[in-house]
């Protein structure tokens, strides 16, 4: 039996292999989102509701049939795991999906 690793093939893969293993998967969604809660008081007849589209990649933690939970940030402090900017994004807002498997950037190799 060998006992040979093998190194994963894109950038992205021998990043997500350095820094956490074999696992999460990077992803990249792109997903609907209500646009806009003002910070005070307006004018019902001056109000424009809109709705934007959102473009994010992060590492999927946690997927059920009703959201995908994605991290762009994570670190470990005193043998803890850290998250920053996570989010669970609703998969019925979701327009498309993809695992990242390569990127473009200077010094990647």
């Amino acid at each position: 039996m060998s006992t040979e690793t093998v190194s994963p093939a894109t950038p992205v893969e021998r990043f997500v292999s350095q820094f956490l293993g074999d696992s999460p998967d990077l992803v990249a969604v792109e997903w609907i989102d209500s646009f806009g809660c003002p910070a005070g008081w307006e004018f019902e007849d001056e109000v424009e509701p809109a709705v934007t589209t959102v473009k994010t990649i992060g590492f999927l933690l946690k997927e059920t049939d009703d959201f995908l939970f994605l991290v762009p940030h994570i670190s470990t402090t005193n043998g803890r795991r850290q998250l920053a900017g996570h989010l669970a994004v609703p998969k019925l807002q979701i327009v498309q999906r993809g695992r990242v498997t390569s990127f473009s950037c200077p010094d990647a190799e």
